[in-house]
């Protein structure tokens, strides 16, 4: 048996760790390389002081770091991926940062060479900076070995001290490590210390090849000791184990001889904790150098935004409104059942934002198909939501410059109006623009929850945005197994959770769940034997097939007092509890059915207003909308409404709303012919007009119980503001916004019963019997004049004097009423809005067929009817109303439109119909094949802010297009978007006639595009070089003694066929070239064309000649030896 120990150092000796000093490990490594190569290697540091040199490489790092952010410089390595040069600078500077973090600890066995492999990195970095965007590659590997030198000196510490068969092998793979890094830093050396022409010529052509080449080496070798490591750290488990269990047993003998020796125990365990805290330090040290480092977010913003807190406010309106925190809140505040994907989702956001302190943030959604939120089903609200949340990372921020563009364009184009939200492909681009400061994690939970004629769109984006984006973007996806989204995402890491993979957690649920109903006495009143417990969770478990919602609901019915009252009754429900989903529901529905009344009739009216309300509802609001009519006199509270629907609705107490308990009720539920949409939009419809009617006052009666009606001039927003804890009022407000889209979507229930006897009542007044005062119609158009009490886009249909009801039942798609409106007064359809718009320019903007069917055939029966019809078609081509277009155009025949219609639909395309214009004007040249796109279509065209999108559609209609010198004027006369859309003319692959005065005009305002454009289609490619060159549109002023070749000409040369050919022959007559023409062949063109010019021009071999062929990425190791080889042919004439 080994002796006590007796002091410090024995101590270390009983925990196997060495007493000698650690070897020259570095130096070993010097001492492999070749005698030139080590004294080189010992040039590149003139002092030892480790941590000295480590602050050195530190700044520099840090001052690189910041250069590359300035600059966004990156690189594309041979893999296609783009590299983002400041995130090496980054992960450099963190590696540094860890090792200076334990300092302490290293420097006191810190060998005389281990500062040398940071003085080289120092050397080199110093000679990089200037260099560092055409290095990618070499900073790669710089990268790698500061990682690999920062997690060396922690292994040292760790595993070589330490009496181990293991340790020499583990010395010799480190040497070997060593040395292949020294080799790698001496190689950068040499590179970096050559001439500039030897390593710009390098950098552009060889470098990747020299880097992967040691970086191989490198990692083999990085291999082989992380073995030994693993095999190391086995053993000391093994060893501290043993040793802990002898030092334990000493320390009873210790006792004896404390009183001889002083603090033997206080230095024994100083000395303990001292080296446990040591060990600790570098054993986290080192795991934190083995994780992946994220990027740290930048915030490059302005200092201010110079926004008003209004004007941030309409910003982040505009661009969303969903109420995203309020979503992530209920999910996080309550485990509900059914919802565990969700829930899971809602703790990835909360981890991943505890740990964005430093990141560049998490932007989210959750998903949710329910009538009540559509947005939450739309893909593009989706983008815009994530768009919001990353515009500002931090409320206490300004908004980020990409977004403010943004907003002030749309802004711009409103002209006053509310500026147009924007649309999917759109929101990617300012997406990827913010990418480029700060990487974002997206999270979205429950896609298969989107829209699924749309959400293929959605994850186009999503990967537009990876593969663009020039920073770190990592996208979060949760789903059940729709196969379109399997088969999209199977080539991305995916985490299936299925029964199995769940299983624990359906037992812990259960169990949890069972034990909690027995403690509050729901089953049988608490009192249930062990024996039935464990019976009641067993089977539970079987049954839940993996669900948490079909266990809660098998919970819930042993919890039905009503049903269970004894242990026989708890074992016989146990038997017949259904076997899926469908038929819990089922069984749910029928126990609705069978309770007395009024409750089923409650029950049908909560399912049918969860299923198709446009907005959510406040609790005590939707409880208004239960009881809004004497169907159902007497009043029940929130708790009520979740006995009589027996676990199908629960209530959200941090919305406040009441909601399907989940998805798959809804899914259940829209599957039966009672809870159509349709038939719950028509209750909805009846509640909502029987609520107008039946409090609408006299004039002479301002005081009612539920609105304040003061004549025409009512506010109502101004009611509700007042009178906020007036839940009436509240719904009086839905009611006045919603019933239309209600009764639209009531579909053939408008035709019977209830609904359609108040819609007669509301609408058709004056066609009834008896004769009704239109007094609730009439009230309710006044309180609708307020913007904020119907949508922008009714205010100008709906308002007339007198109260017309066709305006509405037309805007709204109410047909029956439409039909007989026009049937009883055919005089009502040369009535028209405030606006000035008649019902069927309404029909053709809201774009409704059938409407406009029935309203254009009787229009028909009029003289003149055509005029009415033009300007009927008009609307609907500005708003881009596709379906009444074919409606109005199937009516009245081909020939009907003329080029004058298509100039005047040219000059009035709004931004909400800039997305048709393609499908619009294939109406036009449908009707009217002979419409020609003359120069006043044309001239609109580049007049219009949307220019650029009407020309790429023109073009799709007609092959050729004459371009005068009067529309190049005009289009440059309006600079927002006439002149992008004559440069889409000029690029397009159409036949476009120029003469020579467009020449003329074009070359006047010298830019590289216009002139590239212009000359590629002045003289095409296929004439062939003779007749080119003897063009003097290309090659003006051609003789002996002005002939010039300018760099507009080579850039055009450079896109022929026989460029390249016409260019030889140009540079035998020695043309007259200034410097960016010389500039333009040295960077662009092969070493024959450089050669030819040579023949008759010196070039002056320059660090800014040398930087332009280093572009030359095709020719430019042979133009360079070209160069060097005249410069030594002039020395040696010199000579």
């Amino acid at each position: 048996m080994p002796s006590s120990p007796t002091s410090i150092n024995d101590f270390s000796v009983q925990y196997g760790i060495s007493e000698h000093p650690m070897n020259d490990l570095w130096g070993k490594a010097i001492g492999n390389l070749k005698p030139a190569d080590q004294i080189a290697i010992r040039q590149t540091s003139t002092s030892t002081d480790r941590l000295q040199v480590l602050q050195d490489v530190l700044v520099l790092a840090r001052t690189s770091e910041q250069t590359s952010l300035q600059k966004r410089w990156m690189w594309k390595n041979r893999k296609g991926e783009v590299i983002v040069v400041r995130d090496l600078f980054a992960k450099m500077t963190t590696w540094m940062e860890k090792v200076k973090s334990i300092g302490d600890t290293i420097v006191q066995y810190d060998p005389g060479h281990a500062a040398l492999p940071w003085a080289a990195a120092r050397l080199i970095l110093q000679a990089s900076i200037n260099d560092i965007q055409t290095n990618g590659a070499m900073l790669e590997g710089m990268e790698l070995t500061f990682n690999l030198i920062a997690k060396s000196e922690v292994i040292e510490r760790l595993y070589l001290r330490r009496v181990s068969t293991l340790q020499a092998p583990l010395d010799k793979s480190l040497v070997a490590l060593y040395t292949s890094i020294l080799e790698f830093l001496l190689g950068s050396y040499r590179y970096f210390d050559q001439k500039t022409i030897k390593r710009i010529a390098k950098s552009v052509f060889r470098v990747e090849e020299f880097t992967a080449s040691f970086i191989s080496k490198i990692e083999s070798n990085m291999n082989e000791v992380e073995s030994y490591v693993r095999l190391l750290t086995g053993e000391i488990a093994t060893q501290t184990e043993t040793s802990l269990t002898d030092v334990s047993m000493r320390m009873t003998k210790l006792d004896l001889q404390s009183r001889k020796l002083d603090n033997v125990d206080a230095q024994f365990a100083s000395v303990q904790d001292s080296m446990e805290m040591n060990m600790r330090l570098l054993k986290e040290t080192l795991e934190e150098l083995n994780q992946p480092i994220n990027r740290l977010a930048t915030h490059i913003r302005a200092l201010d935004d110079n926004l008003k807190e209004d004007e941030r406010l309409k910003i982040f309106n505009w661009l969303s409104t969903v109420e995203y925190r309020s979503h992530h809140r209920s999910k996080v505040k309550t485990l509900l059942p059914g919802s565990g994907k969700s829930m899971l989702v809602a703790h990835v956001i909360e981890y991943l934002q505890a740990r964005a302190q430093g990141d560049g943030g998490v932007a989210y959604f959750y998903c949710a198909r329910t009538a009540n939120e559509p947005e939450r089903a739309d893909p593009t609200e989706l983008l815009r939501c994530l768009l919001e949340q990353m515009a500002c990372l931090d409320e206490s921020e300004p908004i980020q410059l990409p977004v403010v563009t943004a907003y002030n364009s749309r802004k711009k184009e409103a002209r006053g109006r509310k500026p147009e939200k924007l649309g999917m492909g759109e929101c990617a681009e300012v997406v990827i623009e913010l990418l480029r400061l700060n990487a974002v994690t997206i999270i979205v939970d429950g896609l298969d929850e989107c829209d699924p004629t749309r959400r293929q769109d959605l994850l186009d984006m999503f990967q537009k945005i990876i593969n663009d984006a020039n920073n770190i973007v990592k996208i979060f996806v949760s789903s059940r197994d729709d196969h379109d989204i399997v088969h999209r995402l199977s080539q991305v890491p995916n985490l299936y959770i299925g029964a199995v993979n769940n299983k624990e957690d359906i037992e812990n649920f259960v169990t949890s769940r069972v034990s909690e109903a027995i403690l509050k006495e729901r089953i049988l009143c608490g009192r249930v034997p062990q024996q039935l417990r464990n019976v009641i969770v067993e089977t539970l478990i079987q049954k839940s097939e993996g669900m948490f919602r079909l266990a809660s609901l098998h919970i819930d019915r042993l919890c039905d007092p009503s049903q269970v009252k004894t242990q026989a009754n708890v074992l016989d429900t146990l038997d017949h509890l259904p076997l899926d989903l469908k038929r819990s529901y089922d069984t749910i529905l029928a126990q609705i059915a069978g309770s007395q009344h009024p409750n089923p009739r409650i029950a049908d009216r909560v399912i049918k207003w969860l299923i198709c309300a446009r907005e959510p509802l406040q609790g005590n609001v939707f409880m208004v909308a239960m009881n809004s009519d004497s169907a159902i006199s007497d009043s029940f509270q929130l708790s009520d409404i979740l006995g009589i629907c027996c676990n199908l609705v629960i209530y959200d107490t941090e919305t406040n709303q009441f909601r399907f308990a989940h998805l798959s009720v809804q899914e259940y539920l829209e599957q039966l012919g009672s809870y159509s949409l349709e038939a719950s939009n028509a209750l909805a419809a009846e509640q909502c007009l029987h609520w107008i009617i039946a409090h609408s006052t006299s004039a002479s009666k301002v005081d009612s119980p539920m609105i304040e009606y003061v004549g025409a001039s009512l506010n109502l927003n101004i009611v509700y503001q007042r009178a906020k804890n007036s839940t009436a009022r509240w719904f009086t407000r839905h009611v006045d916004i919603f019933w239309p889209d209600y009764a639209r979507s009531a579909g053939e229930w408008r035709n019977t019963g209830r609904l359609r006897f108040l819609l007669e009542s509301f609408l058709l007044f004056d066609h009834i019997t008896p004769r009704g005062d239109g007094r609730a119609f009439r009230q309710w158009l006044d309180r609708v004049r307020i913007p904020a009490n119907l949508a922008y886009f009714y205010q100008a249909l709906v308002h007339s004097w007198p109260p017309n009801p066709l305006f509405v039942a037309t805007a709204f798609d109410i047909t029956e009423i439409v039909a007989t409106l026009i049937q009883d007064s055919p005089a009502a359809l040369t009535a028209t809005t405030q606006k000035g718009l008649n019902c069927a320019q309404i029909a053709a903007r809201c774009d409704l067929p059938a409407v406009t069917t029935i309203i254009f055939t009787e229009y028909m029966k009029f003289p003149h009817y055509q005029y009415i019809i033009r300007l009927a078609f008009m609307e609907a081509a500005t708003m881009g109303s596709l379906k009444a277009l074919k409606v109005i155009l199937s009516l009245v025949g081909d020939g009907f439109l003329s080029r004058e219609d298509l100039e005047q639909y040219v000059a009035t395309i709004t931004g909400s119909s800039k997305r048709t214009i393609t499908d619009v004007m294939a109406h036009f040249f449908e009707n009217n094949k002979s419409i020609e796109i003359d120069e006043r279509i044309l001239a609109a065209s580049f007049r219009s802010h949307y220019g650029p999108s009407i020309i790429q559609s023109l073009l799709k209609f007609k092959e050729t297009i004459d371009l005068t010198a009067t529309l190049v004027e005009t289009a440059m006369e309006y600079v927002l978007s006439g002149p992008q859309a004559l440069m889409i003319l000029l690029q397009s692959k159409n036949t476009v006639n120029l003469k020579l005065d467009v020449v003329a005009t074009i070359r006047q305002y010298r830019d590289e595009q216009w002139i590239y454009a212009l000359w590629k289609r002045w003289d095409k490619p296929g004439k062939g070089p003779c007749a080119v060159y003897k063009s003097p549109n290309i090659i003006h002023d051609f003789d002996s003694s002005t002939f010039r070749l300018s760099w507009e000409q080579l850039l055009i040369l450079r896109e022929w066929k026989d460029g390249p050919q016409l260019l030889l022959s140009i540079l035998e007559k020695t043309p007259e070239m200034d410097a960016a023409a010389v500039n333009m062949l040295l960077s662009q063109w092969d070493e024959k064309a450089v050669e030819a010019l040579l023949a008759f021009r010196g070039v002056e071999i320059t660090d800014e000649v040398i930087k332009i062929v280093a572009g030359n990425l095709k020719y430019g190791t042979k133009v360079v030896e070209l160069l060097l080889e005249k410069e030594a042919k002039m020395l040696d004439l010199m000579d």
